[in-house]
C-alpha cells in the first residue's frame, strides 16, 4: 500500500519494492520551497536555550501573537502540536455523531473521525475543475449533522469554492446548530486576510505553520473559534503539548511578511507556467491557488511509475476520495528541480 501521506519518498520506494535512484527529487511534499525563514535559522542558536526550561503554560508568546494577528481575543484560540493534533481534539467532540466531509479532501480527517467512532457522510464534488460545493445535497444533510468540514483552499487539488457558496454553507449550517470546520492550511498563499471567525459562533477555523514557512518538524498549528468551543478543546489537551521552540519559532515567523510575500509571488509564477505545461500536454489541470497542482494525465500510474523510476516522486491520489488515483499532484519546487520535471514529462508525453 502506497503511503498516505507526502514526503519521505523512501517510503514510496519501499512500498512499491523499487531500488530509489541515488538522487531523488520529492514533489509529493508541498512545504515552501524557500525553506524557514532566514532569521529564524539565524537565531536557532539562541532557541537552544529554551530546551532547558518548561514552556509557557498558556503557549505565550505564540498565543498573543496568533490572536493579533487575526485581530481576535486570545480567548478564542487554542494550539496544537501542528494541526493534526487540533483535528485529534475535534475528532473527540464529534465522538458518536455524524460528520459531513466534502470529497476529495485531506484523508487525515476520515482518519481522526473514525478513531473516534464519528459517522461519515460523503459528498464527492463532481467536477474539481471548478470545485463547485454541491450546495443541494450539503443541504439536504446538513439537519443531520454535528459538523460539516471544509479544506478551504483544498486540498489535493488548489482550487478554491466561490465565496458565495461557503457563505451560503455556513449560513444553512447556522440554521441546524451544525458546526463548521474550515481548514485553512494552504491559504496563506492565496488571502490571509479572509475568514469567517468574526462573523459566525459555530465557525472553526484550524491553521497550520507548516506549509508557508516550511517549519514541519516543528509541528505546530491553532485553531479560532468561538470562547466555548477553545475552552472544550483546550480541557482535551495534554498540558505543555506546544514544545517551548515551537512558540519562539512560530512568533518569529509571524513577522516575515516580506519572506511570505516572495514565496506568494515565486509559488503563483510557477503554478501558472506548470499548469500551461500540463494543459499543453493534454492534461486536465484544476485551478490550483496554492504551491501545487493537480492534474489527470492520461494514464496517471504509468507516470507515477516512470516518474519514480527517473527518480521523480509525485503525490499520488489512491487515498484521495473521487479522484480515485487517477490524478497526481505537484508540489512547486527550486528552479532546478522544475527543469527537472518539465525534462521527465517531455519524456514521457513524447513516448
Amino acid at each position: 500500500m502506497l503511503p498516505s501521506h507526502g514526503a519521505n519518498p523512501h517510503y514510496v520506494y519501499e512500498a512499491l519494492q523499487m531500488t530509489p535512484p541515488q538522487t531523488i527529487y520529492d514533489f509529493s511534499e508541498n512545504v515552501n520551497v524557500f525553506g524557514p525563514p532566514p532569521q529564524i535559522i539565524k537565531r536557532f542558536p539562541q532557541y537552544v536555550d529554551l530546551v532547558k526550561r518548561y514552556p509557557d503554560p498558556l503557549g505565550e508568546p505564540f498565543l498573543s501573537a496568533i490572536a493579533h494577528h487575526h485581530n481576535v481575543p486570545r480567548q478564542q484560540v487554542v494550539l496544537g502540536n501542528g494541526a493534526s493534533e487540533i483535528f485529534s481534539l475535534l475528532a473527540r467532540r464529534y465522538a458518536n455523531k455524524n460528520v459531513l466531509l466534502i470529497e476529495p479532501t485531506f484523508a487525515e480527517y476520515a482518519a481522526t473521525l473514525q478513531a473516534n467512532h464519528v459517522t461519515i457522510t460523503q459528498l464527492i464534488v463532481t467536477d474539481v475543475l471548478t470545485w463547485e460545493l454541491p450546495i443541494t445535497a450539503i443541504q439536504e444533510q446538513l439537519p443531520h449533522m454535528a459538523a460539516i468540514y471544509l479544506c478551504i483552499p483544498n486540498n489535493p487539488t488548489g482550487a478554491y469554492p466561490a465565496r458565495e457558496q461557503i457563505q451560503a454553507v455556513i449560513t444553512m449550517a447556522a440554521q441546524h446548530g451544525c458546526e463548521v470546520v474550515i481548514d485553512e492550511a494552504f491559504l496563506d498563499w492565496y488571502d490571509d486576510t479572509k475568514t469567517y471567525i468574526h462573523q459566525f459562533n459555530h465557525v472553526i477555523v484550524v491553521r497550520s505553520m507548516t506549509k508557508m514557512y516550511a517549519i514541519p518538524g516543528i509541528r505546530l498549528g491553532y485553531a479560532i473559534a468561538h470562547d466555548n468551543v477553545i475552552n472544550a478543546l483546550k480541557q482535551q489537551a495534554p498540558h505543555w503539548h506546544v514544545n517551548a521552540i515551537a512558540l519562539a519559532i512560530g512568533t518569529a515567523c509571524l513577522q516575515e511578511t516580506q519572506y511570505v510575500e516572495q514565496a506568494r509571488q515565486y509559488a503563483r509564477l510557477h503554478v501558472q507556467q506548470l499548469q500551461k505545461a500540463l494543459t499543453t500536454y493534454g492534461c486536465k489541470v484544476t485551478n490550483s491557488v496554492t504551491n501545487y497542482v493537480c492534474f489527470k494525465p492520461p494514464d496517471a500510474k504509468a507516470l507515477f511509475y516512470f516518474a519514480l523510476r527517473e527518480g521523480i516522486v509525485l503525490r499520488h491520489t489512491e487515498n484521495f476520495v473521487g479522484l480515485n488515483g487517477e490524478w497526481l499532484r505537484i508540489g512547486i519546487k527550486d528552479e532546478q528541480s522544475m527543469a527537472k520535471l518539465y525534462a521527465m514529462l517531455d519524456r514521457w508525453f513524447q513516448k
